[in-house]
């Protein structure tokens, strides 16, 4: 044999033995998330001074992963170093004297083929004859709580308010897994606040506006006999920023459309909520009616009492203060350094008749809700004393007029609310006679009436769920129970009501879990808490027990103390 080809043989061998075996094609995917087999030095070792430690793992890892995701308490400079399935820490600078150090392998790293731990690991030693050992265990309750990361600050020697997390790094840092477990190791006896947080930008700081935050119901105390165990929720991100007026047009000769840099929160739109004059300021016109706007995002409608000049400059402004302010979602105020919009007149005055641009749902729909309201929208604001008597709302089988009252939350939505429920698979008819409709400029509607038919739906399988609640917490807010099925498709928010009675009626066949919460802020919500100046979240209990409601069944007596 030629030395050339011993030499390419001997080659050959070298990069099989070097090349990471990997599974083999074929069969089912693998999906077992990876674990570590073993571990060096053993958790709890005192008096450690080797330099390093070590982890062997069960599978072939993304070793970039694994590295982004290690944390060692209290901080100390490192080099990483792979072979093969084991990955050796090695500590670039001594270790503290007398120090008990945490290291702790977060839960989104993942192995080779994506699959991630179920948990977080953490190696404690003490480089000392003690070691550090409080701990706290607990869960985040979420649909998808990997990744999330939980911060404990210790709150001794320190004042608490004037701990600031988008400033602060926390002295110990956890990860839930995707079973939602998580813990804290190695900790000093005292108190510790603990908040949960989606960290998008990976710096270990929390970015308010960019991550989802949680915090805890109240401070805990550790000592090294006890073992907290906490159950935490997390919201998403705390949105502080005011929206803005950043554009307004003349539509028509009449209509203004103002746009913000977000949606308001509808409910806040008010024709007082702006102040519309010419660019001298002598000028001053009245606004008939402020209306979301369906065709545009982000857009309010205003309707103004006479056709703008023009031959002038207008200033739109939307009021930064007083009782009728803009507000977004999160029921921050229309900023007051950006509210105001400069335009245009228009001489067009082909007005949108006043005309149903969208129905609830399509005609002869089926399945219904019974006890929901039911909503029209015009192209145009109307006056709602025009529109009371044009409407007619009846059972199809007999022709009985339904009692409903007619609510009109914005000029150009027009809800029916029956006073009672509907009846249960039963087909209904709504008609809307246009004729001698006109908005507020008086243009008249099109000589149309609107049929609306439909069927509802069939809740003779339905049952429902009852108990009583006892509130013990003393904590002085609303208690309010949420009942949700396992598929996510139901969902029910209601207040206990006297001697603590509740009940779910009308519910489908399925699985449901139940939750409550305190309400001790009273908005009618649940507060997961603010970071800085920080808030607690507000006390919830999640039951454990799964309701199974079969068809026709009643679940009764349900006792729940909080």
């Amino acid at each position: 044999m030629s030395k050339i080809i011993k030499y390419y043989i001997l080659i050959c061998i070298f990069l099989a033995a070097c090349a990471r075996p990997l599974p083999p094609s074929g069969g089912p995917p693998d999906k077992t998330p990876p674990v570590i087999a073993s571990s060096y030095p053993e958790s709890n070792r005192l008096n450690y001074n080797e330099g390093y430690v070590s982890f062997e793992f069960s599978k072939y890892m993304n070793n970039n992963s694994v590295i982004e995701n290690i944390y060692i308490i209290p901080d100390i400079k490192v080099s990483y170093d792979w072979s093969g399935k084991e990955l050796e820490i090695e500590f670039d600078e001594v270790p503290d004297t007398n120090t008990t150090y945490a290291v702790t392998l977060g839960t989104e790293y993942s192995d080779y083929l994506g699959n991630k731990p179920e948990e977080s690991y953490t190696l404690v030693f003490s480089t000392g004859s003690k070691i550090d050992s409080g701990s706290i265990r607990g869960i985040i309750q979420d649909k998808n709580p990997s990744g999330v990361e939980l911060y404990a600050y210790r709150l001794d020697d320190i004042n608490p308010d004037t701990l600031n997390p988008t400033a602060t790094m926390a002295g110990y840092r956890s990860q839930a897994g995707t079973n939602g477990n998580f813990g804290f190791m190695a900790l000093k006896d005292g108190k510790y606040r603990i908040m949960a947080v989606r960290d998008a930008l990976r710096d270990g700081i929390y970015s308010e506006g960019a991550d989802d935050f949680g915090a805890y119901t109240q401070d805990i105390t550790v000592r090294q006999d006890t073992v907290p165990v906490i159950s935490m929720k997390i919201g998403g991100k705390i949105d502080k920023v005011k929206p803005k007026l950043y554009n307004a047009e003349s539509y028509k000769s009449r209509i203004i459309r103002a746009y913000f840099d977000e949606k308001p929160d509808s409910l806040t739109i008010n024709k007082n909520s702006f102040l519309l004059t010419d660019t001298t300021g002598r000028d001053t016109i009245a606004i008939l009616s402020a209306c979301i706007s369906f065709a545009e995002q982000n857009c309010v409608e205003l309707f103004c009492s006479v056709p703008l000049d023009t031959a002038k400059k207008w200033k739109l402004a939307a009021l930064a203060d007083g009782p009728a302010v803009i507000k977004d979602s999160a029921g921050n105020s229309v900023d007051d350094t950006a509210n105001i919009a400069y335009l245009s007149a228009v001489g067009d005055i082909d007005y949108p008749k006043p005309e149903i641009s969208r129905m609830p749902f399509r005609d002869s729909s089926g399945s219904v809700s019974r006890f929901n309201a039911i909503d029209f929208i015009l192209s145009a604001p109307v006056d709602a004393s025009n529109i009371i008597n044009r409407v007619k709302f009846i059972k199809l089988q007999d022709s009985t007029a339904v009692d409903f009252d007619l609510i009109m939350f914005f000029d150009n939505v027009i809800s029916l609310k029956p006073r009672k429920p509907l009846e249960n698979d039963q087909w209904y008819g709504i008609s809307i006679d246009m004729m001698k409709i006109s908005d507020f400029f008086g243009t008249a509607a099109p000589d149309t009436v609107y049929m609306l038919r439909f069927k509802t739906e069939d809740t003779r399988n339905y049952g429902r769920i009852s108990g009583t609640l006892t509130d013990s917490s003393k904590l002085g807010g609303d208690i309010f129970l949420i009942l949700e099925s396992a598929d996510s498709k139901t969902r029910r928010i209601l207040n206990a009501g006297p001697g603590g009675k509740w009940e779910f009626e009308s519910l489908p066949p399925g699985d449901y879990l139940i939750e409550i919460f305190c309400d001790t802020d009273k908005n009618g919500v649940y507060t997961y808490g603010n970071a800085f100046p920080f808030k607690f979240a507000e006390p919830f209990k999640k039951l454990k027990d799964v309701l199974s409601l079969k068809p026709r069944w009643n679940i009764d007596d349900i006792k729940i103390v909080f």
